[in-house]
């Protein structure tokens, strides 16, 4: 029986442990996705981190040829069946390109987007040198497959400006000040059309500045998804 004024003890108080934010990681038109290995310990202190390879790369065959549109469907999925919530999106070139077609596609207002030299403008500069410097830097394991030749002319370097700035997504842009893949003035003509974005530019490096200066790229990274989590 208990007494009016006995004094009850408290429940004990159980420290849960706080569950790290998902950060998806996309790779670039590559067939050795694994240059993220660079930084994912570093970014593993601070989220779950997962770099999914691509259908079509690395040893993801395809038995036919793949569309943007088709990506979007396979990042969807991905997610579904990981059963992520509102996962954090990085996309590195041609991942850029899979990232703004998936949320423009499926609007998700909450998933917090990361576009590093992404590859969805199209003009003048990225018809020929761009095209020529895939296929001699990146394409080459895979450049008598007739359905990634297919792939490479369906899914690179569509103009999604369009469609990127349809985006209602929080938008960090990170560029290489020296790309000649996606030189900068693309990323500026990205931050141009989407209105919740900011844009670092990270000098002396080039289509690849996780690489080359990996530690001021994880410090933007860092201080933009801190802001309001």
């Amino acid at each position: 029986m208990l007494l009016k004024n006995a004094v009850q003890p408290k429940a004990p108080i159980i420290a849960l442990p706080m569950l790290k934010p998902t950060l998806i990681l996309l790779h670039g038109w590559s067939q050795n996705p694994d240059y993220f290995n660079l930084i994912k310990p570093i970014l593993e202190r601070e989220y779950q981190v997962f770099s999914p390879i691509m259908p079509g790369f690395g040893e993801i065959k395809i038995n036919y040829p793949y569309n943007l549109d088709k990506y979007a469907d396979w990042l969807k999925t991905f997610i579904i069946k990981n059963k992520f919530d509102n996962p954090i999106l990085l996309g590195h070139s041609f991942g850029g390109s899979v990232c703004v077609k998936f949320l423009s596609k499926f609007p998700n207002q909450k998933i917090k987007l990361i576009l590093v030299d992404a590859a969805i403008v199209k003009d003048k500069y990225s018809i020929r040198k761009t095209i020529y410097y895939f296929l001699i830097h990146f394409f080459k394991p895979n450049i008598n497959s007739s359905v990634m030749e297919k792939t490479f002319q369906n899914a690179v370097y569509c103009d999604l400006l369009k469609e990127a700035s349809k985006l209602k997504n929080e938008t960090l842009i990170i560029w290489g000040s020296r790309d000649l893949v996606t030189p900068v003035i693309f990323g500026k003509k990205i931050k141009k059309s989407i209105n919740d974005s900011k844009i670092k530019i990270i000098p002396n490096s080039g289509h690849f500045p996780f690489v080359d200066d990996p530690m001021k790229f994880i410090f933007h990274l860092n201080k933009f998804l801190r802001q309001k989590q």
